[in-house]
């Protein structure tokens, strides 16, 4: 553990590492158990989004998931037919506290103030990672899916490069394939969207060690679930501490993820922190 102040705060850190549910539950567990006094624990990372949420609002590289609530994906039964899901509410982790819901609807009603607190951290942060080559991803490093796209390497049958792969396609990298993306934001739109500053998106954010891959399967629990974002660790940690989950977006499940985006994704989600407990 790293102890310390941020502002007015006495705050400890820590790390996940491996990044999965028995590590995150085990970190968390004994978070609790050493720091019996802590109040909130914020969870800082990165998480896959949707390219729009319910409300047309285009979801980028950068922007910040703030988790209102956390279940499990892969928790469930393999039948015949199928996964299903266990979604009932003895099968999902709780609600946090009155305490912390309240503090997350406040966060909400202020996230204009949070955002523009975000922009002023960033124009520190971003120089200091200079050398992991922090920015906001351009247009060279794309192109960026709409909602229904897809990976075209898990059709082998339609994939006109597969049989140039030593691998499974389904395990190749859409690069490595020379696939194309078909169904991509046009240069105009994504330009007119670069201006804008990193926006907080306020939702639940769906957790488990199987790792969706494909936008059906995302597009799916967006739609039955209203789910903003998707981790492997925010619904272990919150089954053992007043949780509030802070994801960077770096990518939208199905779509390349590269160093660029991570570390930007990264750093927009720790100025996030930072705006928070300002």
């Amino acid at each position: 553990y790293t102890t310390g102040r941020i502002g007015h705060h006495r705050i400890v850190m820590t790390s996940i590492c491996p990044v999965d549910q028995v590590t995150a539950a085990t970190v968390a567990s004994r978070l609790s158990s050493n720091f019996p006094g802590l109040k909130v624990v914020f969870l800082v990372g990165l998480c896959g989004g949707v390219p729009t949420d319910p409300g047309g609002t285009d979801m980028l590289f950068g922007d910040i998931i703030i988790g209102k609530s956390a279940v499990q994906h892969d928790f469930g039964r393999v039948y015949p037919d199928g996964f299903s899901g266990k979604t009932g509410v003895e099968d999902n982790p709780g609600r946090q506290g009155h305490r912390i819901r309240s503090f997350v609807a406040k966060l909400e009603s202020m996230d204009d103030l949070i955002e523009s607190s975000i922009d002023c951290h960033l124009k520190t942060l971003l120089p200091r990672a200079g050398r992991w080559k922090a920015r906001y991803p351009d247009l060279h490093e794309g192109p960026f899916p709409t909602s229904d796209y897809g990976p075209q390497n898990y059709d082998v049958e339609d994939c006109p490069f597969a049989s140039e792969c030593d691998s499974h396609p389904a395990s190749t990298h859409c690069e490595q394939l020379r696939c194309k993306l078909q169904d991509i934001m046009s240069q105009e739109q994504f330009e007119n969207q670069l201006r804008r500053h990193p926006i907080i998106h306020f939702g639940t954010i769906a957790s488990g060690d199987v790792r969706i891959q494909h936008a059906n399967d995302r597009n799916r629990l967006h739609n039955v679930a209203d789910i903003k974002g998707f981790d492997v660790e925010a619904s272990a940690v919150w089954e053992y501490v007043p949780c509030i989950p802070i994801k960077g977006v770096c990518h939208y499940v199905d779509s390349p993820r590269t160093e660029h985006r991570e570390t930007y994704a990264a750093i927009t989600a720790t100025a996030c922190a930072q705006a928070i407990m300002e």
